[in-house]
């Protein structure tokens, strides 16, 4: 199995998703099939972590649990 990368959010990531209203979190379903969900509630956490809140996203909290990888899109 691969190693993770941890990223190290720089001050201009964590400027980009604290301007932002909306942003969107892919991950991947049991079948490798891709879930974009739009999340309003992405923040900063530290320097190597984002948050969201879980309002509806039981596919998405489901999809991290079983594999921890994701992609985040912050329009801008």
């Amino acid at each position: 199995m691969k190693a993770r990368t941890q990223i190290r959010l720089t001050e201009d990531m964590k400027r980009v998703v604290n301007e932002q209203r909306l942003g969107f979190i892919a991950s991947i379903c049991p079948d490798g099939t891709p879930n974009l969900s739009p999340k309003g509630t992405t923040a900063v956490w530290d320097d190597e972590h984002l948050i969201f809140a879980d309002i509806c996203s039981p596919g998405t909290i489901a999809n991290v649990q079983q594999q921890p990888i994701v992609e985040i899109g912050q329009p801008h």
